[in-house]
């Protein structure tokens, strides 16, 4: 049988910019809009692709891209959204400059020049666009040009009254103006079903500082409703119930948002403090142990389980393993490092070098720049009486840190205790090589040659570590008793 083979072309539909935009694949959908570029037949519809391939940029937060972006659109054909959209690339440059914390004042005001000159463009050519006049007065107020700001500001809310960016900005301004009536009515202005929980922690800071304490908890408690991740909300409904012993109402506010947002690890924190200074400390463990839970990487409420474990005597040897166990998987978590070092020292204070130890080693993992863990881990084997550990271990951070005269200066002291006093001056000579005005080698040295009956060289000794301590400013008064000491030892001279 004959026939004809058919050929069958799969014609795949063209890629939609808007869902690959939506889904974050940006750079499919600036292809993807490319394309249309490229067949685009008038300048309008050329303006509208570039200035969407900008807006693709702008939500990667390429400022300098979404830029040349817009003023090809702009070259095309001039349009407000256009504008609108150049001034807010070249302002969020220019809040990135300003979080810097490094950028010249100049280079800061240059971007806030330029956003606000296209954002005014912007409102000549939308003049009903909201949007544009909050991101114009937001450039106003870093310009430090607050009458303009507020007119910008003013103008939003006479055309959208309660218009929920217009009125947070300028509510802020008024606060700022010490008007923090007219800052209340902005924001009561604005339908409770469009507050976010920045409204709602603006009227809680308002209402606690007209002492309406009620009133600012109910603000606070909105607040987190709001968004339930929002430390400080939480902060704010601590403030102005826990501390003010009003427990019921802040136990009754965190019960309202569990109920809401079972998720919500931040109400389980506080409710652990609140169990907390209820006398309860089992039951504070508890809901931090759920907040952990709920947040496996919220060090916060795992470093409150082993502080209350420790402190409250509930399980002392919990509450270490939670440090540890912070410490392993936060090495930088300085309440841990802290926490674990003082465990450390309390524990050699009472004669666990074993343990102490243990824990020192952690530490050097947790932060091996720190050469003072290998010297307190040092220590810990000559208290054990493992004399070659410690030296050994002393050595090993010697190389480690050569800059630092602490550790040949601990190392003499370890030999010249084993009675190897060759040994220990030369390291005594290294410790001051490193540093030749140190102070506990100036020291050690002196009480040698007191103790070998040499007092020549003990005055010389003292008398250099004198003058350091004059010359830094310290306390000299250490100094001056070896001297006099020495001095008094001394034979009388003819």
């Amino acid at each position: 049988m004959t026939g004809f083979a058919l050929l069958l072309f799969l014609v795949l539909p063209p890629a939609d910019p808007d869902a690959l935009i939506a889904e974050g694949r940006m750079e499919e959908a600036r292809a993807a809009l490319q394309t249309e570029l490229s067949a685009a037949s008038t300048d309008e519809a050329r303006a509208v692709l570039c200035d969407r391939i900008g807006e693709t940029y702008l939500l990667e937060g390429r400022w300098w891209q979404a830029e040349s972006s817009f003023a090809k659109s702009l070259d095309h054909k001039e349009t407000g959204r256009a504008r609108y959209h150049r001034g807010r690339a070249f302002f969020e440059a220019g809040m990135e400059a300003y979080a810097d914390g490094t950028s010249p004042r100049a280079e800061i005001l240059a971007l806030m020049n330029d956003a606000a000159r296209e954002l005014r463009r912007a409102v000549d050519l939308l003049p009903g666009d909201v949007d544009a006049l909050v991101a114009l007065a937001l450039a106003e107020r870093y310009r430090e040009d607050t009458d303009a700001e507020v007119a910008a500001l003013e103008k939003a809310l006479k055309l959208k009254p309660g218009h929920p960016a217009a009125s947070i900005h300028l509510a802020w301004r008024r606060n700022a103006q010490d008007d923090r009536k007219a800052a209340k009515e902005i924001l009561l202005a604005v339908a409770e079903a469009d507050r976010t929980a920045d409204h709602w922690k603006r009227l809680g800071r308002l209402a606690a500082a007209e002492g309406a304490e009620s009133e600012a908890a109910g603000h606070f408690t909105a607040a987190a409703l709001a968004d339930p991740n929002d430390r400080e909300a939480y902060d704010g409904l601590w403030k102005v119930t826990a501390f003010r012993k009003r427990f019921g109402e802040v136990n009754a506010a965190l019960g309202r948002i569990l109920e809401k947002h079972e998720s919500a690890h931040w109400a389980r924190y506080y409710l652990g403090f609140s169990r907390l200074d209820d006398g309860k400390p089992k039951e504070a463990v508890a809901e931090f142990e759920r907040a952990a839970a709920l947040k496996p990487d919220f060090m916060d409420a795992r470093l409150m389980v082993a502080q209350v474990c420790r402190e409250r005597q509930l399980d002392p040897e919990k509450g270490l393993r939670v440090f540890l166990s912070v410490l392993e998987a936060d090495p930088e978590n300085a309440r841990a490092r802290t926490a674990v070092a003082e465990i450390a020292f309390a524990f050699a204070r009472g004669g666990n070098h074993g343990e102490a130890g243990r824990l020192f080693e952690a530490l050097i993992v947790a932060e091996p720049s720190n050469p003072f863990h290998r010297m307190n881990l040092a220590l810990t084997f000559k208290e054990r009486g493992e004399f070659e550990r410690a030296l050994a271990t002393y050595e090993a951070a010697e190389k480690e840190f050569p800059f630092e005269p602490q550790i040949p200066n601990d190392r003499g002291l370890l030999l010249m205790g084993a009675g190897r006093r060759a040994e220990a001056m030369a390291a005594f000579e290294t410790a001051l090589d490193r540093d030749d005005e140190f102070l506990d080698t100036l020291e050690n040295l002196g009480a040698y040659a007191r103790l070998e009956g040499d007092h020549e060289a003990a005055l010389e000794w003292f008398s250099k570590a004198l003058a350091r301590v004059r010359r830094e400013g310290g306390d000299p008064s250490k100094f001056r008793r070896y001297l006099d000491l020495v001095k008094g030892e001394m034979p009388a001279r003819r």
